[in-house]
């Protein structure tokens, strides 16, 4: 998953809310509710 358009987060504040972010997303795409939904139909780049 990619949030930022640098490759690594420039400064203290930049970090935590990138790691904030990930972690969100691993709470929520680890959910029966989440795993339960059907694989995409169309894959867009």
């Amino acid at each position: 998953m990619r949030i930022s358009l640098l490759d690594e987060p420039v400064g203290k504040k930049a970090k935590k809310f990138l790691s904030a972010c990930l972690q969100i997303a691993d709470i929520l795409t680890s959910t029966e509710e989440w795993i339960a939904l059907p694989e995409y139909e169309f894959l867009y780049e």
